[in-house]
């Protein structure tokens, strides 16, 4: 079964479709892609309420690596 959600956004977004896992894998990986929009994003649908959720995991990761995230992107801070 094949979802479709139409959106229109009257400011520039970048869509990434993942599942569930996925999202939680990427984030154990440290996956810029995914923490970016978990610590800067502007939700736009959560129909399954798990967004916050994801963005604890993000700061938990982000927290335990020590990683900052600066204009060139996440760096690592010892």
């Amino acid at each position: 079964m094949e979802n479709k959600i139409k959106m229109e956004a009257d400011f520039p977004a970048d869509i990434f479709c993942y599942t569930t896992r996925e999202v939680l894998d990427e984030i154990e990986k440290g996956n810029t892609i995914v923490l970016d929009p978990l610590t800067q994003g502007k939700l736009i649908l959560d129909n399954m309420n798990i967004f916050k959720s994801f963005q604890e995991k993000a700061r938990n990761k982000i927290n335990r690596d020590k990683l900052i995230r600066l204009k060139m992107g996440w760096f690592r801070v010892h």
